[in-house]
């Protein structure tokens, strides 16, 4: 028979044994696949639980002197910056161009690179790549209301405009149809038979605004909608849909497909992703 010390150490010994198969067995169920998996799972719930997921900025003309804090937000900006532009205005604070967005403290200089295309401030000769097109903004009615909106323009109006006739009001509607709307004025000069004399005539009577414009989604339109458009030519519509077959289109890498700063500056306003 045992002594006492003998059994208690026989006792301790078939404890140890039984506590190391019992770790080992907990260590094995742990690490089953499924159990890792939902481990994972969880973690990573809880994760993006605590961090603001970012959706695709899609890019559009807007005012910062009127977009709204949530608009702001929707365009990339934190809360907090979007709100220092809030309160910057209720000041009385104005921007007079693009670049005075630089006035609000902390905000990230890449942003306002990506948005100056964009910002349209009334009255006053918008920046960046719509330099180009200085009618391409909303104007004051005191300003506009004698003048002809030649994206909502129907024939008749045309018409009561000196120096077009039932030809040209034709033609202004079909190259209208197909740009998807004009963003400037200028565009006349690419309508058929258009001359520098007809422009001077009308130039004073017309105007543009914006936010009549036709975009073309360029992730789910089809390849005649693209096509269709006068500047994309076939060869660029090509171009479009091998990279959509990659990845999907954004601005960026739409800019590189283009790959043609002028004509880059005349499809921005079509655009949309």
């Amino acid at each position: 028979m045992f002594s006492s010390k003998q059994r208690g150490a026989l006792i301790l010994f078939i404890f140890l044994i039984a506590t190391g198969f019992y770790v080992r067995w907990s260590w094995a169920q742990w690490y089953k696949p499924n159990t890792a998996l939902e481990f994972v799972r969880s973690h990573t719930i809880q994760q993006s639980s605590k961090t603001n997921t970012t959706q695709p900025i899609v890019w559009d003309t807007f005012n910062p002197n009127t977009i709204s804090v949530e608009g702001l937000m929707q365009l990339g900006l934190n809360e907090k910056t979007a709100n220092r532009i809030e309160h910057y205005r209720q000041k009385g604070g104005l921007f007079r161009s693009p670049r005075e967005v630089f006035k609000i403290y902390g905000i990230d200089s890449d942003w306002v690179q990506k948005a100056q295309p964009f910002m349209i401030i009334n009255s006053i000769k918008p920046q960046g790549l719509f330099k180009e097109y200085p009618e391409a903004r909303v104007k004051n009615v005191a300003k506009t209301q004698n003048k002809i909106e030649l994206n909502t323009a129907d024939s008749l109006a045309l018409l009561s405009i000196r120096g077009i006739g039932p030809v040209f009001a034709h033609r202004i509607l079909k190259y209208r149809s197909l740009l998807g709307g004009f963003a400037s004025v200028n565009q006349l000069m690419e309508v058929y038979g258009w001359d520098t004399e007809k422009q001077n005539a009308v130039q004073n009577a017309v105007y543009v605004n914006l936010q009549y414009i036709v975009k073309i989604n360029l992730n789910t339109a089809d390849f005649k909608t693209v096509n269709r458009h006068p500047y994309i030519s076939y060869e660029l519509t090509k171009r479009i849909f091998d990279w959509k077959r990659k990845t999907i289109l954004t601005l960026e890498n739409t800019r590189e497909i283009v790959n043609d700063p002028v004509l880059w500056i005349k499809l921005l306003p079509y655009l949309q992703f």
